[in-house]
């Protein structure tokens, strides 16, 4: 009453059972307009056995097969054989990139392998709220709550084989410098000032421009201005200083301007 599947590149041998008859047996598939077997695959029509390697393309190939006996009696059976691709989808995205309260996400899945058009679900975990994943593989919305959501996701082909993989998306509050100002500085006396930033995805970078008076030094890494103003370096300098976050594949960065005033000594 029915075949079992085979893939592409791999032999196949499968016989038609029968009951009854007076032997020997002859078999044969109907023609015309009942369908036939893959290219390669062909049927014995003394065994009455399904032999062969399949080859591209992929899909469900519906036939009807006939046996007959000595005396003239015979029975057809409508069968198929469905060919399915090699390779299976495989999920070739590693990681996403992270997320922020109240702006738009939009990533998109990817897969390799399959055949015809793949179809994506949440199998497990879920989502950060106010983010959907639609059928074929996008992430979209806009995230409402902060933190890390894990989910697992699962796309699957036109002929039902399948793919999993666990992601997961940190969502955080929008990146923000928090330093409302910069202390005075004077000339030749140390100086050290520490500027502060909140949200987004540690650890974060600073820079600076344009360069911060002679004698003074930002540390990237910590944001802390220190070292003397050398100098004739007296008066207010405007600069603009820049935050960078480690969110992937699309760092989050946002500027400030501040202004440091250099003193006599």
């Amino acid at each position: 009453t029915a075949l079992p599947d085979t893939s592409i590149g791999s032999a196949y041998n499968q016989p038609v059972q029968t009951v009854g008859g007076v032997g020997p047996l002859t078999f044969s598939i109907v023609l015309p307009g009942t369908g036939t077997l893959p290219s390669t695959l062909s049927l014995n029509p003394a065994t009455g056995v399904v032999s062969g390697t399949p080859v591209a393309p992929a899909g469900t190939f519906p036939f009807t097969v006939q046996v007959a006996d000595t005396t003239g009696q015979q029975d057809t059976e409508a069968l198929s054989v469905r060919v399915i691709p090699s390779t299976p989808p495989q999920i070739t995205t590693t990681s996403l990139q992270g997320g922020t309260i109240n702006q738009p996400y939009d990533q998109t899945l990817q897969a390799t392998g399959g055949i015809g058009s793949l179809t994506w679900v949440i199998s497990g975990g879920s989502l950060p709220a106010g983010l959907s994943l639609t059928p074929a593989g996008t992430i979209t919305g806009t995230p409402t709550n902060a933190g890390t959501s894990n989910f697992t996701v699962t796309v699957t082909d036109a002929f039902n084989q399948s793919a999993t993989k666990n992601l997961s998306i940190v969502v955080t509050t929008a990146l923000e410098i928090t330093t409302p100002s910069l202390p005075n500085a004077n000339e030749n006396l140390p100086y050290t000032a520490t500027l502060q930033s909140s949200g987004g995805t540690p650890p974060v970078s600073w820079s600076v421009t344009p360069n911060l008076p002679g004698g003074l030094t930002l540390n990237p890494l910590t944001g802390e201005i220190s070292g003397a103003p050398a100098p004739m370096n007296q008066g207010p300098h405007l600069l603009t200083f820049s935050v960078q976050d480690s969110r992937t594949p699309t760092p989050g960065i946002v500027s400030k301007q501040l202004n440091l005033t250099v003193l006599p000594p």
